[in-house]
Parts: C-alpha cells; structure tokens; sequence
C-alpha cells in the first residue's frame, strides 16, 4: 500500500511534517510512503496543509507517469491532512447595495483620469466593483465573485486617488459585518468572466492591474490572484480547458518572475495549459524592478492611443511563445516560416 505518513500509521519513526517544495513553508509537507519498502516514493511526492494558499498535491500516479515509470500495483490511498469545509458566501445584495458613490471612490476617480467615462462605467460593471465607508471613505470593494456566481467575500482597498498607489490597509466585507463561522476560500478576482466567452485568461497579482489591463488587452480575460503567494490549485480549478499566461509583478532579483515560473511549470504538470509572460521581465528596467512595477504601471505610461501608436498592443499568444520556443532550439524553421510565407492561426 502506498499512503500518506501520518502519526499513526506510518512504520518508521521520522520527523512527520518537512518543507513544502511549492510554497516553502516548514512543516506543512507530508510525503508519500510505500509501506511495502518501507520508503518514500520522492521527496516532491505528497500533499501540502496549506489547501487555501498553496494547494501543492503531486500524487504517486503523476509521478509515476511523468517519470515513465510503471505503476505498482497497489492501493493508493490518501488521508486528508485538514478537514474540508465549504466555503461561505454573501448575498448578492449586499455586492449590489455598495455599487454607489463611485463619486467618492478614490479609485475609480483615478479610473477617470485616464479613461473615458464610458470606459469606465463598463469597468465598474464588469468587475462588479464597490464602494466602501472603510479607513476614512472613499475605499474600493474588489468583490470575488466565482464561477458560478456565488459571492465569495470583498477584499476593501484604499488608493490614491491622483497616483493610483494603494495604501497598505486591508480589510474584508465578511470581517466588517462580523459574519460568525464565515468560512472564506478566495477564489481569482475576475472568476465570474470564464464563463461569459472563449478568450484565453490572463492572470495578474493585483485587481487594479487586472482592471486596467483589460482595457489595453481586450482579447484577454483579466483576472488577479491578489497577491504573489496567493494563486495556488484550488483556484485552476476553474480554469480547467483554459489557456492561460501569467503576469507576474517584476522584483529586483526576479524573484516574482521565478515564482510564478515554477507555478506554471507545477501546474502544466498537472494538465493546466499554463505559461508565464517574461514581457515586464525583458522590459522593465533596473530601477522599475526595484519598485516592483506591475503591468499597470508599464502600461499606464501611456494613453490607449499613445499605446496604440507604439505597436505596444501585443502580448504572445500560446502558439507564439510555443513557436519561439522552437526558433530558439533551430534557427532555421524562421527561415523556413519567411521563405514559404507561412501563416499562423491565432
């Protein structure tokens, strides 16, 4: 049989918990034992605690086919490290009662100082965003909002309304109504959207740069994980079928870069067709990854015509970067694409 070690019935005597090789956090790994050999099946093979934050599952079966190796014939069986409770949800008047006073709302007055107003007024609608009295007015709701619909909770921001900078006050809509055994499982800003067309998903750290980036990318479906940490499996649960590319902030060693890297290396293994955009990488400069510049910020230096203009409007599809890939092992078959005046499906 091969099981998860626990306290109780594994048959040797080790350290039960070890660093998770996805989020790198202490004793929150546990591995994989084939208590036929008495072994672990590898140090990469089992389950992270963190369901919410991390959601690293890497199974014996998947390693055994990423590895050509052939499966044992024996049980697999799995304890579950944490016990699972449903999410909760909030009604959805009370996203709708907070859809007001966009007058007040230090972002969406900085919406309007770079888009038009009939921009802008589709944001607020597509992205359900709201209006919150929190850290002294003029805060913004960033309601998550699932792929059926349903309401997870409203994570309140304050910005700038001149710069567009937020502050570093958090709060949530379920804390202020202080909602009893409110159980919240976030899930992608911009979930409600997957449904509603085809277009390929496109996932930023922040709901401001997915918002803002939506109207330079339209052909996109901008959605945010809400931190660097915090996209994780459970929430590619919903991007099953999905082409998706990620825009990680930049960092001053790359280290965003990286990580996200290996998240879609990480979920590419587990049948998501995931890759990650090095545009910000390549073009931001010393100075603005030590700042940590998002894609908002790239993009906001320049109006939507001025944008336009420059021949900026372009961000590799997955048979592009697929291609390059290959150009970059033979050189040649861009001769050959050149030669023969070959065309490319997008």
């Amino acid at each position: 049989m091969i099981t998860l070690e626990t306290q109780n019935n594994t048959p040797f005597q080790r350290k039960k918990k070890y660093v998770c090789p996805a989020c790198d956090k202490k004793n929150k790994f546990t591995k994989y034992v084939n208590l036929e050999t008495n072994s672990y099946i590898n140090d990469k093979v089992g389950i992270c605690d963190r369901i919410d934050n991390c959601g690293y599952h890497y199974s014996p079966k998947q390693y055994f086919n990423d590895n050509n190796i052939d499966q044992p014939k024996t049980e697999f069986k799995a304890y579950q490290t944490k016990k699972i409770i449903p999410p909760s949800y909030i009604e959805n008047n009370i996203l709708k009662s907070t859809q007001k006073k966009y007058q007040d709302n230090n972002f969406v007055i900085y919406l309007n100082s770079i888009f038009t107003k009939e921009i802008v007024n589709k944001l607020l609608i597509k992205y359900n965003i709201g209006t919150s009295k929190s850290f002294d007015g003029g805060s913004t709701i960033f309601w998550q909002m699932d792929i059926n619909n349903k309401i997870r909770s409203g994570k309140i921001i304050k910005y700038n309304s001149l710069t567009g900078g937020r502050t570093k006050n958090i709060t949530w809509v379920h804390s202020l109504m202080k909602l009893k055994e409110f159980n919240l499982v976030q899930c992608l800003f911009g979930e409600h959207l997957i449904n509603q067309n085809n277009l390929e998903i496109a996932i930023v750290e922040s709901e401001k740069t997915a918002i803002i980036s939506s109207i330079y990318f339209p052909k996109y479906n901008w959605l945010a994980s809400g931190s660097l940490q915090n996209l994780n499996i459970n929430k590619f649960k919903a991007l099953q079928d999905k082409k998706v590319i990620l825009f990680p902030d930049t960092s001053k060693k790359g280290t965003a870069y990286k990580l996200w890297n290996n998240k879609a290396k990480e979920l590419s293994k587990m049948g998501f067709n995931c890759i990650v955009s090095d545009l910000l990488e390549k073009n931001a400069s010393l100075t603005e990854k030590e700042k940590g510049t998002d894609l908002a910020d790239y993009l906001t230096k320049y109006s939507l015509n001025e944008f336009s203009q420059r021949n900026s409007n372009k961000i590799l599809s997955h048979i592009e970067v697929d291609l390059n890939n290959l150009i970059s092992l033979n050189p040649l078959i861009e001769k050959m694409i050149a030669k023969f005046n070959l065309n490319l499906e997008k």
